[in-house]
């Protein structure tokens, strides 16, 4: 998660993203992910990163994580909704 962080290096961002939208498709993994403070990191990069694939990675991360009921809450909170919906604009 803290890789999604790092402000000058798109292509780790990209990966490490890329990454946790993998372990999202296990149920398990969306749940740690999230407590680790995943979905802040995710959400920030869709916000302010401005390199179209880490935004792409971002949201399959997050669309993944969606897949459980309390992290669609948790997304929402934590102000995911917004972005998202300006990708679909």
């Amino acid at each position: 998660v803290k890789h999604c962080a790092s402000k000058d290096a798109p292509g780790v961002q990209e990966n490490a993203a890329a990454a946790l939208a993998n372990l999202a498709d296990d149920p398990t993994c969306r749940e740690r992910v999230s407590s680790c403070g995943g979905l802040e990191v995710l959400v920030n990069l869709l916000n302010n990163s401005q390199t179209d694939s880490v935004v792409a990675c971002a949201a399959a991360a997050l669309g993944n994580l969606a897949d459980d009921d309390q992290n669609r809450v948790s997304i929402a909170k934590v102000g995911g909704l917004e972005p998202l919906v300006r990708l679909c604009a």
